[in-house]
């Protein structure tokens, strides 16, 4: 299993997954907003509404430049931005997205499958690996 060099390259792959996700979750609410609002003739929720809109592009444009950094420490390609490349036959989809998995595999697993070359990453870098064997040989001598 191969891991990042750095611990700011774990860092920007966890915070480039949070920011997709809850970018993903504002624009579902706010799709459930304005399906609400034309159902109900409620103009009062319409600021609520533009609010979720604004809330949604900062998201995801806070996405996009973050996502462009994290790599997968093998290939380099950057997994959580589409590209047309052809997907490894490992590659696995959740909800019919690759960048979907990847989000929810690095938070909920603290590990991901690249999509691009079909290596396992574990989101722990390599100096904080050394560091912790270290520690344990030393605690158990």
């Amino acid at each position: 299993m191969h891991r990042p060099r750095h611990r700011h390259h774990v860092l920007v792959l966890k915070l480039s997954s949070l920011l997709f996700l809850a970018a993903l979750l504002s624009a579902i609410a706010t799709i459930a907003l304005s399906v609400w609002i034309l159902a109900q003739d409620d103009r009062s929720l319409l600021p609520w509404f533009l609010a979720g809109i604004a809330l949604t592009g900062t998201l995801l444009l806070g996405f996009r430049i973050r996502a462009h950094a994290a790599r997968c420490p093998l290939c380099h390609a950057q997994p959580l931005v589409t590209r047309f490349c052809v997907r490894h036959r490992k590659a696995r989809k959740l909800a019919g997205s690759h960048r979907l998995r990847v989000a929810w595999d690095i938070l909920r697993h603290n590990r991901f499958l690249c999509p691009y070359c079909g290596e396992p990453t574990k989101c722990v870098s390599r100096q904080d690996a050394v560091t912790n064997h270290k520690r344990k040989a030393h605690s158990s001598a």
